[in-house]
């Protein structure tokens, strides 16, 4: 069918690769049409973690091409019990459809819901520090460390965390792994969950603030 005949006002279309029964255990695969560096076991542990432990707000270190993001955006933004922050200090992949990124629509998301924000952002930033500890004390607080530097954003951010209090890894263990983190006796590993997310293949490693 020609579409842009029988549907002329439409924007072009963007292809995109179809997905497979083996992908679904697989990072760096598609989910909600975009880009996404997690497995789709990743997003079902997530959701039920924030859930489960009824944090109030989430912040995502590394956006990238932005499914899980916009994706979390729309749980904050329909829910209304959370506030979703995610931040990368660039926006290359984040807006490109042909690399199928999703800021586009995140920012779209961001016009009719206060309960989410992108920060294009060093992480490391006074600014930025600044901002998330203060809501840090304010609220009950996950911080997914998914950014170019998952060791630095874990051992950075973990220290300002408060009791019941969690933090994710993600690229567990190709990326980092417990030779690459401080751990000190305020933090340790949220099990069950750990096995969790190892026995689902989510390369997720998550821990708790005691």
């Amino acid at each position: 069918m020609n579409f842009h005949k029988t549907h002329a006002n439409y924007p072009p279309i963007h292809e995109t690769k179809p997905i497979t029964i083996n992908d679904l255990v697989v990072i760096n695969k598609k989910f909600m049409g975009g880009g996404m560096s997690q497995s789709y076991s990743a997003i079902y542990i997530i959701e039920h973690y924030i859930h489960l432990h009824k944090f109030n707000y989430v912040v995502e270190i590394g956006s990238q091409k932005g499914a899980l993001s916009t994706y979390l955006a729309n749980n904050a933004s329909i829910s209304e019990q959370f506030i979703f922050e995610t931040y990368d200090i660039q926006t290359k992949d984040w807006f490109c459809r042909e690399y199928e990124g999703c800021g586009h629509w995140f920012h779209k998301l961001e016009t009719i819901s206060p309960y989410i924000k992108f920060f294009k952002l060093d992480i490391f930033s006074e600014e930025a520090m600044t901002h998330i500890k203060e809501n840090i004390g304010l609220y009950k607080t996950l911080i997914i460390c998914d950014g170019g530097n998952k060791a630095k954003e874990f051992n950075t951010y973990h220290k300002f965390l408060k009791k019941d209090d969690r933090i994710i890894v993600h690229d567990w263990p190709a990326e980092i792994n417990m030779r690459n983190i401080s751990l000190d006796n305020t933090i340790q590993v949220d099990n069950p969950w750990d096995q969790y997310c190892q026995s689902l293949g989510s390369l997720l490693m998550p821990f708790r603030k005691v």
